[in-house]
């Protein structure tokens, strides 16, 4: 068995994952009075190895979400003080995305 090296994580609050091909992908949103501006991690587990894909800025999250809409991914990093933030999965990293653009870019892609 491969050794995998340690996921660092310093103030997890949420943990999310979801599939991409052969790879399992994880979100931690991070939140610590402590360490300002410590952000959320994104990370990509292969069969023997986890690397470091993202750091995602966040301002205190509480809570992070996956979900599946026709055949897309997305997070949603959900804030305690700042608007909450969606952001989707481009095959490589997680891309920001206001709910408005979102919507838009489904009325002219598919409805």
């Amino acid at each position: 068995m491969d050794k995998i090296e340690e996921v660092m994580t310093i103030a997890a609050i949420s943990v999310t994952t979801f599939k991409h091909k052969q790879s399992t992908i994880i979100v931690f949103a991070q939140s610590s009075k402590d360490i300002p501006g410590i952000g959320s991690m994104v990370y990509e587990f292969k069969e023997t190895s986890v690397d470091t894909i993202q750091f995602l800025e966040t301002s205190d999250p509480f809570s992070v979400h996956h979900y599946r809409h026709m055949e897309f991914n997305f997070i949603l990093l959900i804030n305690k003080n700042t608007p909450s933030s969606l952001h989707w999965w481009d095959g490589w990293s997680l891309l920001y995305s206001s709910l408005y653009s979102y919507f838009r870019f489904m009325e002219k892609s598919f409805f």
